[in-house]
């Protein structure tokens, strides 16, 4: 028991379970309130997540997506993206303790981009967007918390970047087109669809969209080795 909001954040700062930033204090009603946006047993395991390996619930999801501010709307997008984080083939864990400067890039795609208005357009990666902000932010509390990736710890970065407070679009128009081009490619290879990206740190660079992504994509994602040329993604559910 805290005597108000303020203790309860400040609590939250010293046993290291925020990114910097004050969070929500998870209090029962606030999360009771987040599970109505999921159907889901609270007591479901998602999955481990590195580089601990900790179980993350139902419950203890719910729990970082009311600490990073989400509505309950929001939870489905947050179980799927870190059910896609947890997927081997992602390798979590390398993206994670890594020196390099990766963190994963959640690009929601469908109708529920407009429902929940995840931005896609206009200032892409900046403010403004409840949704974009939340989303990015909950999957990286949990990383955090339940995985342990901390900075000086298991997070081995040596530089980092503001996306690892969060990392979260909408796919537009330019990315659909990217990303199609892109899926026809894995398909001819015989590596299937995925729709999940490891990035680093947002540069410029041409003068055209697919210019642009092919600048921040391709140099800075995971290759399969069957197939160096094409960036390893990763499918998200929802």
């Amino acid at each position: 028991r805290f005597p108000d909001a303020w203790a309860a954040i400040e609590h939250f700062f010293r046993q290291e379970w925020s990114d910097g930033l004050p969070v929500v204090p998870p209090t029962e009603a606030l999360v009771a309130q987040m599970l109505k946006g999921t159907g889901r047993d609270p007591k479901d395991v998602v999955g481990q997540v590195p580089p601990r390996f900790g179980d993350a619930t139902v419950e203890s999801v719910a729990v970082h997506a009311v600490m990073a501010g989400c509505q309950p709307a929001y939870l489905p997008v947050v179980i799927a993206a870190l059910e896609a984080l947890l997927e081997p083939a992602f390798g979590l864990h390398g993206v994670i303790a890594t020196t390099h400067v990766s963190t994963p890039l959640v690009i929601v795609n469908g109708p529920i981009t407009r429902e929940l208005d995840i931005n896609g357009g206009y200032n892409l990666f900046g403010q403004g967007w409840r949704a974009n902000a939340t989303i990015g932010r909950a999957l990286r509390l949990i990383i955090g918390n339940l995985g342990g990736g901390l900075p000086g710890g298991t997070d081995q970065s040596t530089l980092g970047h503001p996306g690892k407070y969060t990392y979260c679009i909408a796919a537009s128009s330019v990315w659909l087109r990217y990303m199609k081009s892109l899926k026809d490619r894995m398909f001819a290879a015989g590596l299937g669809s995925r729709t999940y990206l490891k990035t680093s740190s947002l540069r410029s660079g041409g003068r055209s969209g697919r210019s642009s992504l092919n600048t921040q994509l391709l140099p800075t994602s995971s290759y399969d080795p069957g197939c160096p040329k094409l960036p390893e993604l990763i499918r998200a559910r929802i």
